[in-house]
């Protein structure tokens, strides 16, 4: 009934990960019961880096939490699956 639209704000992905040619996005739609695994590298950087992800980036979403960061670190962290 509502539709999303997930966002990585400054990363891309294949939009097919398995097809070379088909295209990089870095926002996808989505509707009710869809299922969606994104396969992506972060960029090397000079430092750690975060990027924000916002599932729904309408008022409600936003106000409510509905958005978090993804931490991209320069070196291995103990501890963390890489």
């Amino acid at each position: 009934m509502a539709p999303h639209s997930f966002h990585i704000h400054g990363l891309n992905w294949h939009f097919e990960p398995s097809l070379e040619a088909s295209g990089f996005r870095s926002t996808q739609g989505m509707g009710i019961s869809e299922h969606y695994e994104f396969l992506f590298n972060l960029p090397s950087t000079r430092a750690n880096a975060d990027y924000l992800y916002a599932p729904t980036s309408d008022e409600n979403g936003i106000q409510y939490g509905n958005w978090g960061l993804l931490r991209g670190y320069k070196t291995k962290q103990d501890g963390l699956v890489r």
